[in-house]
């Protein structure tokens, strides 16, 4: 029985932890995803305001396309490992259900096997009270 609650307690535990390294990925894809914004504003801005030859103009929105592309790229990239992370808890949480339904029946089972050998205990006494009174 002490097993069983400790599993669920590590079961508990492991969702726990899961779920603040979740917390924290998010956090810091939060920062990336501002940090890389804000940069990107920045490269904007410098190009708005320098004032050169068109060649260079379309060299620096080349530059910045091959930017946000990459900034996508790793934007769907931490989606598709949140997805699968939000998909691992999920899976965790129900085999934490499972654990928990299987531990009720095992100690109904449990409950049961123990008054069984109760009663069994209580009819070898009886029947050895009636061999000693014969």
């Amino acid at each position: 029985k002490q097993w069983y609650q400790r599993r669920v307690h590590g079961l508990i535990t492991q969702l726990t932890e899961q779920n603040q390294r979740l917390t924290s990925q998010l956090k810091d894809s939060s920062k990336t995803e501002e940090s890389l914004t804000c940069e990107l504003q920045s490269m904007r801005d410098q190009v708005n305001h320098k004032k050169t030859s068109m060649s260079e103009h379309v060299t620096h929105l080349e530059t910045l396309r091959d930017e946000i592309t990459i900034m996508t790229e790793r934007k769907l990239d931490l989606e598709r490992r949140i997805e699968a992370l939000y998909a691992e808890r999920d899976g965790l949480s129900s085999t934490l259900d499972e654990s928990a339904d299987r531990i009720v029946m095992l100690e109904k089972e449990s409950r049961e096997q123990d008054s069984m050998i109760r009663n069994r205990q209580k009819r070898i006494d009886r029947i050895r009270k009636l061999r000693t009174l014969l």
